[in-house]
């Protein structure tokens, strides 16, 4: 006669409940209370530079700016960022940056917000043949970013730029604008010198007739990115200027992708 076993199915249901209780236990309850949302921390930079602050106590600081750009390029050194806050920068004398400095502008005053629309608030006024020259001594990589800068130059003709890049220099230059509003041109980059130039605003003329107005030229063996940028050869009622001169003599790249070209012509 065959006996029949059975496995005692209180003791089972109970070890598998216990084991089922258990392993659930950390999930019942409400849900922790989430931790508050961080507070927005000033930009992290390694020097400030703020119009509207106090000379006399600036070192270059969060808490006490410098009051121009010059000052913190004199101390900067290669790697560094200076943060600069919106307002109105006039300079007689052209910016000139040597080393692989980024300068990101339109911040704040407490340097927590930075807006780059519907133009930057840094502006940069110059009475110079060139308002802001980047001229290394050394290499500058894509990892050099200039951004927030409204550049402009009241000089006109040729070789009178708001931006120049010369030499070995390869920065990004982002969200930003450049002009020159009696003529000349808005970006100049000769000799080897190989830009990514993005979403940015290029003016070659706002107000005079002047037949070289450019609000890009690209020289020699330069090489270019253009990419999401507005440019705009002329505004003048005469329309001569031209949206962009490229003059290869040597050899050169010139890569253009989704810009908008108003008012000007490929030279």
């Amino acid at each position: 006669m065959l006996e029949r076993r059975t496995t005692p199915l209180p003791l089972l249901l109970v070890i598998t409940i216990a084991i089922v209780t258990v392993g659930c236990f950390p999930a019942m309850g409400p849900d922790p209370t989430p931790d508050p949302d961080p507070a927005v921390e000033p930009v992290v930079s390694d020097w400030y530079v703020d119009d509207d602050a106090d000379p006399g106590v600036a070192d270059g600081s969060l808490g006490a700016p410098f009051a121009t750009i010059e000052e913190a390029l004199a101390v900067a050194t290669s790697g560094q960022i200076i943060a600069v806050a919106g307002g109105t920068y006039n300079s007689t004398e052209t910016i000139t940056v040597s080393e692989a400095v980024s300068i990101l502008g339109s911040f704040d005053s407490s340097f927590l917000t930075q807006t780059l629309t519907p133009t930057p608030t840094t502006l940069i006024r110059s009475t110079a043949d060139v308002a802001l020259l980047i001229d290394p001594s050394g290499a500058i990589s894509r990892t050099t970013v200039f951004e927030g800068l409204d550049v402009e130059t009241d000089q006109s003709g040729t070789f009178r730029a708001a931006l120049r890049i010369n030499g070995a220099a390869a920065p990004t230059v982002k969200r930003s604008r450049f002009a020159t509003p009696n003529g000349g041109w808005a970006v100049y980059v000769p000799t080897s010198g190989d830009p990514r130039i993005e979403g940015s605003y290029l003016v070659g003329m706002i107000d005079q007739d002047y037949s070289q107005a450019r609000a890009l030229y690209v020289q020699d063996t330069a090489s270019v990115e253009l990419v999401g940028n507005t440019v705009i050869g002329s505004l003048a009622p005469s329309n001569t200027g031209y949206g962009i001169g490229v003059d290869f003599q040597s050899g050169g790249d010139f890569l253009a992708i989704n810009n908008l070209f108003w008012s000007g012509t490929i030279d």
